[in-house]
């Protein structure tokens, strides 16, 4: 589904819109001079990053309030598994202060983030080696700009009962923890200290469930990161 050039440029009593799901495409001019429009309701964040907006710059010049499901998004997140962030589909988006990437991120667009001038915080999950390595168009500088928090996750590669983790984020010296479940019991446990590198488990014992952890330490268990839960296919 595409919205075509010019469709609703100077409708000027278009006060908001909703984006469905199913929208692929947004027209050069499409919203042109539509002075009182100020809120765009999203219904799949996913798919509006992937949106091909055809002036290669704004997608919206008026509209500053962007709603998910009805709700003001001001802390954006986006989905794990998105690879690209389309050309100006979070331009003007000024209720966003902070912005959540996952590491599938390769390439943002440009004007993604045009003028979005209350960010103060980007979390990327990923090293600041994978940041540098996003391709991030021009007119992004609010983006660019903001302060980088490099979140501390645990990447993890299954492949059958064979699980090659991964920390990110994490100084080396603290143990990578693996428990195994079954039918809700604990049937396996491993441990392996994070050297910097990744650390290959294999769990030779059924299981319907795999969990890894890593801790401060065994006296406090504080996690350093969120713990990746796996089931078993």
């Amino acid at each position: 589904t595409s919205i075509g050039d010019d469709a609703f440029c100077y409708c000027s009593s278009l006060s908001s819109i909703t984006i469905p799901d199913s929208l692929t495409s947004i027209g050069a001019g499409a919203f042109f001079n539509c002075s009182n429009l100020k809120e765009v309701h999203l219904t799949d964040l996913a798919t509006w990053c992937s949106v091909n907006v055809k002036s290669g710059e704004r997608a919206f010049s008026y509209a500053h309030d962007l709603y998910l499901k009805d709700e003001l998004i001001t802390n954006l997140e986006i989905p794990n598994g998105v690879t690209s962030i389309s050309n100006g589909v979070f331009s003007e988006s000024r209720s966003i202060i902070s912005v959540t990437i996952p590491d599938s991120v390769t390439s943002i667009g440009n004007y993604a983030f045009y003028y979005c001038n209350n960010i103060d915080d980007v979390y990327y999950f990923g090293t600041n080696e994978d940041w540098k390595r996003i391709t991030i168009g021009t007119y992004n500088d609010y983006l660019i700009n903001a302060y980088k928090n490099y979140v501390p996750f645990i990447k993890v590669c299954a492949n059958n009962s064979n699980f090659d983790v991964i920390p990110k984020n994490i100084e080396i010296g603290h143990d990578i923890i693996l428990s195994a479940y079954k039918d809700n019991r604990i049937v396996d446990v491993q441990s392996k200290n994070h050297n910097g590198n990744s650390s290959m488990f294999s769990v030779e014992v059924p299981y319907d469930t795999v969990k890894i952890m890593m801790w401060q330490n065994f006296t406090s268990m504080e996690p350093l990161a969120s713990p990746v839960l796996i089931e078993r296919e």
